[in-house]
């Protein structure tokens, strides 16, 4: 279920995209766009009949909005519960049935997919001392719009208020989690109660802290994805996906690509970002877990 959810969210990022396509010839020259870019088209193209006159923004809102809609009904009738987990802290799950909530969970689920790639996008930021002008980072910024056209002092503003914001959303979606999470820790009450104000804000600012850890999480996620492209490349000697790998590997590491941690002809510095990721994602989550553990409870 959750590879489905995850392959369903890359495709309606290509719909997400092309809202934000300023010329019609942006997108020519990086093969990294071209391809999704004349995708999206071809969705758009294969509407444009039906929804006559409007602009093509428009029709790729619209497809995303009826996609979204129809991915909540269809996973609706899958039988299964769907969840949506924060920091290893809380969660929130959808029961079946109710096809009206299952679209907005269906939202909020694209959402939060939206929300953990600008917290990747801000993490690189902070990383890079410049600006990459290569193929990965120009696709990347791209796909991350109009999160990345910001300063990077407003994408940290911007990623703590859009955290706060889908937090204090979550209490209104679903119903709690209260089971364990894969690494067997508890999830933790997470309701916010505005009638002690003092001790909401609280909550909210352990728990806002907590869905941003995500985006760490996030990071060693999108490595270790890339080396197993690295290996599946060299395995089967595509030479282009080698290439394409060794670029997403220098943009994810940032200024970090130019200390490499290397023994003997094998450059471990992937491996080291991945589990230096993880482990940071452990220490803060451990920490923020504690510290909401603490803090009053509704």
């Amino acid at each position: 279920m959750n590879a489905l959810i995850l392959l369903s969210n890359v495709f309606l990022l290509l719909l997400w995209m092309r809202l934000w396509r300023v010329g019609p010839h942006e997108f020519t020259f990086n093969p990294l766009l071209s391809g999704p870019s004349r995708l999206a088209d071809a969705v758009i193209d294969f509407l444009r009949p039906v929804l006559i006159g409007l602009p093509s923004a428009w029709i790729a809102g619209l497809s995303l909005l009826f996609l979204l809609a129809f991915r909540g009904v269809l996973l609706c009738s899958a039988g299964a519960d769907w969840q949506i987990v924060v920091g290893m802290g809380f969660g929130r799950v959808l029961g079946v049935g109710n096809w009206f909530d299952c679209t907005v969970f269906s939202i909020t689920v694209f959402v939060v997919f939206l929300i953990r790639i600008w917290g990747l996008g801000f993490l690189i930021a902070v990383m890079t001392p410049a600006r990459r002008p290569d193929r990965v980072a120009e696709a990347f910024a791209h796909f991350t719009r109009p999160f990345s056209l910001l300063p990077r002092l407003h994408m940290g503003l911007a990623l703590v208020a859009l955290n706060a914001l889908l937090v204090i959303h979550l209490q209104h979606v679903g119903r709690p989690f209260t089971g364990s999470f894969p690494n067997g820790l508890a999830a933790l009450p997470a309701a916010l109660d505005w009638q002690q104000p003092v001790a909401a804000v609280v909550r909210l600012s352990w728990l806002t802290a907590l869905s941003l850890t995500d985006s760490l999480h996030t990071a060693g996620g999108a490595m270790m994805g890339v080396v197993l492209a690295s290996l599946l490349a060299t395995i089967t000697q595509n030479h282009g996906l080698q290439q394409l790998t060794r670029e997403s590997v220098a943009f994810l590491l940032g200024g970090f690509s130019r200390r490499p941690v290397v023994i003997g002809l094998i450059d471990l510095t992937p491996l080291a970002y991945f589990f230096a990721m993880n482990i940071l994602y452990g220490l803060a989550t451990g920490l923020l877990r504690m510290l909401l553990a603490w803090s009053p409870a509704p």
